[in-house]
């Protein structure tokens, strides 16, 4: 009796091993599925910081030539002064026949070698200020709208330097100026966007042309990624798995993410220990000439008056000496929640 029941665990033993295959199945399909969605949104998100980067970047190459050429036109402001009063023999420089020809504090040896110093200002501040139109020339939000397109046709041809996922196909993204600056709450303190609002109010009183605000106002970004992906087995025991859609949207916008107050004729420089940003420019080799008051009119200094924060948002000095300072704020891309509405799926790349 025991010997001709042994056969009936066997349909059992199959079924169960039927069961934990078709549950693997069901298993490895929904990771797959998983897999495709994350990738889905890396794909999204990627394209759409990619497409922001391109006006971020203007943003802080716009910053970085201003404070170049602000630099400069400190130094030449300074460099002209000097020579101004060293052509009316006065700061402490020697006028007369010997003090002129023969020693090195003569007033007329120190114009003509603060002219060279100048002239090379001069060249560089022209370079700056022909730099600063380059960026800023073509720089509104109609030129970015087509940058930002043909950016996102190069990440759609993967087969290009700048690529992205072969497998995705991108829709028609949303690129338009944010105007909800209250949205992203304060950015740097309350610097939002470089604006000049006031500048601007007081050109349209005056009836002069105003600034172009466009050339400032930051983006938002929203982009969709799509992929028909087919199912890891496409049938099994008779049953049939269609492909599926892999889609996701991804938004980002531009934000000040950081605001500086810069001193850098005292701020240290990392890469040389011991020096300012901005050291002291010694043009008469060493030489210091000071007139009656004791200032020293002929070399230049960027810095000396120590700041205090105060409340950490507020800072307070004293000017007693020459100081060059600047407040800027460094750009960034940064991801933030779709805000485009319902889309059809045809709308976000997904062909049939």
């Amino acid at each position: 009796m025991m010997h001709r029941q042994r056969g009936q665990t066997l349909p059992l033993t199959l079924g169960g091993i039927i069961a934990i295959i078709v549950f693997g199945f069901f298993a490895l399909n929904y990771a797959n599925t998983l897999r495709w969605q994350v990738r889905a949104q890396t794909a999204a998100d990627s394209a759409a910081q990619a497409i922001l980067s391109l006006q971020t970047q203007q943003f802080n190459t716009m910053t970085a030539t201003l404070y170049s050429s602000a630099v400069e036109e400190y130094r030449l402001r300074h460099i002209l002064n000097a020579m101004v009063l060293a052509a009316n023999h006065q700061a402490g420089c020697l006028y007369g026949n010997s003090g002129q020809l023969n020693s090195s504090r003569g007033c007329d040896r120190i114009e003509r070698e603060l002219e060279a110093y100048y002239d090379q200002s001069v060249e560089r501040y022209t370079g700056d200020v022909l730099n600063l139109h380059q960026v800023t020339v073509n720089m509104n939000f109609g030129n970015f709208q087509t940058d930002a397109l043909s950016l996102l046709a190069q990440i759609a041809a993967c087969n290009t330097s700048l690529g992205g996922d072969c497998a995705f196909k991108y829709g028609t993204p949303i690129i338009q100026p944010r105007t909800d600056t209250e949205a992203v709450f304060m950015d740097a303190n309350g610097v939002l966007k470089p604006s000049p609002d006031n500048q601007t109010a007081l050109a349209s009183s005056v009836g002069t042309p105003p600034l172009n605000t466009n050339l400032f106002a930051p983006s938002e970004v929203e982009v969709y990624a799509c992929a028909t992906v087919p199912s890891l087995i496409p049938s099994f025991l008779g049953w049939t798995f269609p492909p599926f859609t892999a889609v996701a949207r991804g938004a980002a916008t531009a934000v000040m993410v950081e605001e500086d107050w810069l001193q850098p004729g005292t701020i240290t420089n990392l890469f040389t220990p011991g020096t300012a940003y901005q050291p002291p420019e010694n043009y008469l080799r060493g030489r210091v000439i000071t007139d009656p008051t004791g200032y020293d009119w002929y070399n230049l200094n960027f810095g000396g008056n120590g700041v205090v924060a105060v409340g950490g948002k507020h800072f307070v000095n004293t000017i007693l000496k020459d100081e060059f300072s600047v407040y800027v704020g460094w750009w960034n891309s940064i991801p933030i929640h779709p805000f485009g509405g319902a889309k059809d799926l045809s709308v976000m790349g997904c062909g049939t």
